[in-house]
């Protein structure tokens, strides 16, 4: 399946074919929006602490 495909597949999701209401749909994107971008922030800071081999005392010491 090709990207215009997937994207035609995910577009459903908002539309009168989905199985979930498109106030659900909407609510369950926002949703996952939010996570994935804490998600990113607690990997961002996890590669810094760990790919500097900071402990929390160093961080402690520095913040």
């Amino acid at each position: 399946m090709n990207a215009a495909e997937h994207f035609k597949v995910f577009n459903k999701l908002f539309s009168d074919e989905s199985l979930v209401e498109v106030k659900e749909a909407r609510l369950i994107a926002v949703s996952v929006s939010a996570e994935i971008q804490i998600a990113a922030e607690i990997q961002r800071f996890s590669t810094l602490l760990y790919g500097n081999e900071f402990g929390i005392d160093k961080l402690n010491k520095i913040i």
